[in-house]
């Protein structure tokens, strides 16, 4: 199976594989897994996020223990994995939104120093 955050592929070949995988795995219980993944795109959520959401359910399946019904699961799943990330984004910003401003703020000293 494949792993989460397989080295060399993008967001959407990893989305793509494991869309894939999951369908061969049971054609019938996945069939709507395509239609899972246009409208979680749909409501912006990052390829990226879609592909951990989607190799997390697969890392699931393997071990035989996937939820039942699976999509439910798959849009808390997401919405966790998209929180994360935004938490993550943010204390990014918040670490270096000030030593940004600090280098703006010296540069513009700077200029009127020039004058």
């Amino acid at each position: 199976m494949g792993g989460a955050g397989m080295s060399g592929q993008s967001a959407p070949e990893r989305i793509a594989a494991a869309v894939e995988r999951l369908y061969r795995r049971d054609p019938r219980r996945f069939g709507k897994l395509v239609v899972w993944v246009r409208t979680a795109a749909k409501r912006t959520y990052h390829p990226q996020d879609i592909a951990a959401a989607l190799e997390r359910l697969e890392e699931m399946e393997g071990r035989g223990i996937g939820p039942e019904p699976w999509w439910p699961y798959m849009v808390r799943m997401l919405q966790g994995i998209w929180r994360r990330r935004a938490l993550a984004e943010h204390e990014t910003y918040k670490r270096d939104a000030p030593n940004a401003m600090k280098a703006v703020l010296r540069e513009v000293l700077h200029r009127l120093e020039n004058r």
